[in-house]
């Protein structure tokens, strides 16, 4: 059987005018959820800007919207924006990031995984930024940065535990445009549009993020993707996502779709 390789820029390019719900939650979670609807671009372009913003901040803000994202075991319900507020009224230096006042967050947010497995995190993360990067958020992000197609094996958060690569992958893509962490909603887009056709010879093929092979098969091709289409993997990550969200849902609305004709599902080919 032959495999057909869809255009990727000729996928991107409509679904870039789709207007979608914006909630700058997603980037920055201190700003809380904006409704305003803009289109897909304009989400792209907020998602860069806020990028180059979030890098710039306090080292004790870049570890509090760091942090968070590490708590995101699994995405549903977690209430991040939640949790992030109350990490800023109790953590304002890194003095504080103390035991005792990490319970306190924990339990004031309703942390679903449990306030002792929680704590651990932020602990975990204090130590490993004073002990390994003298408190230099830049420097991690360079090294995160310069290994981003190896996904960066040796990372030292990924020794705290209960943290693997999609919570890292989440947390790093609040502050570089190389790192994304690919949910259903992209899977599903990459799955129907006969995008994922582009990974295939590799052994660890498969479309459950939650698993850690499959969950590397993705990250890899969403790298080849950016490769083949001039967009970062953050980028691809936030396109894909919000069309993901508002059109190709899991009730998708394929007579509206502006790829319909270049889908290979709705084509009946995939």
């Amino acid at each position: 059987m032959k495999l057909i390789l869809p255009n990727v820029n000729k996928i991107i390019s409509p679904i870039l005018k789709i207007e979608s719900t914006f909630g700058s939650e997603e980037i920055h979670p201190s700003l809380g959820y904006i409704k305003r609807r803009q289109t897909i671009e304009d989400c792209r372009k907020s998602y860069l800007k806020q990028l180059s913003q979030n890098r710039k901040g306090k080292p004790i803000q870049i570890f509090n919207t760091f942090t968070m994202n590490l708590l995101m075991r699994a995405m549903p319900g977690e209430r991040g924006a939640y949790i992030y507020r109350q990490m800023n009224a109790e953590f304002k230096t890194f003095n504080d990031i103390i035991e005792d006042k990490a319970k306190v967050v924990l339990k004031k947010a309703k942390y679903r995984w449990g306030v002792k497995s929680g704590t651990k995190v932020f602990l975990g993360a204090k130590k490993v930024l004073f002990k390994k990067y003298k408190k230099g958020w830049e420097r991690y992000f360079k090294e995160a940065e310069k290994k981003y197609k190896e996904n960066f094996p040796d990372d030292p958060f990924l020794n705290i535990l209960n943290i693997g690569f999609k919570v890292r992958d989440l947390a790093l893509s609040c502050f570089s445009k190389l790192y994304a962490a690919n949910d259903l909603h992209v899977v599903r887009v990459l799955s129907r549009t006969g995008l994922l056709v582009y990974g295939y010879g590799d052994i660890d093929l498969g479309t459950n993020p939650g698993n850690e092979k499959n969950y590397i098969f993705l990250r890899n091709l969403i790298i080849r993707l950016s490769e083949k289409s001039g967009y970062s993997p953050g980028e691809l990550d936030r396109i894909f996502w919000h069309f993901g969200r508002d059109v190709c849902s899991a009730k998708p609305k394929c007579n509206k779709c502006l790829i319909n004709k270049v889908c290979l599902t709705n084509r009946g080919i995939g």
